[in-house]
């Protein structure tokens, strides 16, 4: 069931004041090839530390390409700041790494949930939505990998 988006937004604010929520750099700059064989840099990362408040075992990747439809690849990054808290406020969130093509302009993110049934709500979310109005319909493409950290998913993708 979808978070209604102003709890997900307080719930990201809350998150930000207790200084759970954070933006590590140390992935920044690092290429991934994806098993298509497409290179992709990482650009932005977010991560919600929570304690021992979050199941032990691996949760899901939930991974999303797609291209906007207009504006450049500067205006889409700086954009993509504007979601952020219907993102990291989202139940069962762990983090996301942003990331973008540099030869097609493609972006992509890769995210880690607590399971796979909460990475299947936020693809329904408000925030895929608003990110599918802006993309070029026919260049969405999506999955969710269940029993997976992104970390594994991450050295598969070098």
């Amino acid at each position: 069931m979808e978070s209604h988006p102003v709890c997900t937004f307080f719930r990201a604010v809350y998150c930000g004041l207790r200084g759970r929520l954070r933006f590590p750099r140390r992935l920044y700059g690092r290429v991934l090839t994806i098993a298509d064989g497409e290179k992709f840099t990482i650009f932005r990362q977010a991560e919600i530390k929570t304690g021992n408040t979050r199941p032990a075992g691996p949760g899901a990747v939930f991974r999303i390409r797609f291209q906007f439809t207009g504006g450049s690849t500067v205006l889409n990054k700086r954009l993509s700041l504007i979601p952020i808290p219907l993102i990291v406020g989202f139940p069962g969130f762990r983090t996301k790494i942003w990331t973008f093509h540099e030869a097609t302009g493609a972006f992509q993110g890769i995210y880690e949930w607590d399971s796979a049934e909460a990475a299947a709500d936020y693809a329904k979310s408000l925030a895929i939505r608003l990110m599918k109005k802006r993309a070029v319909p026919e260049s969405v493409d999506q999955e969710i990998i269940p029993d997976t950290r992104i970390g594994e998913y991450l050295s598969i993708n070098q």
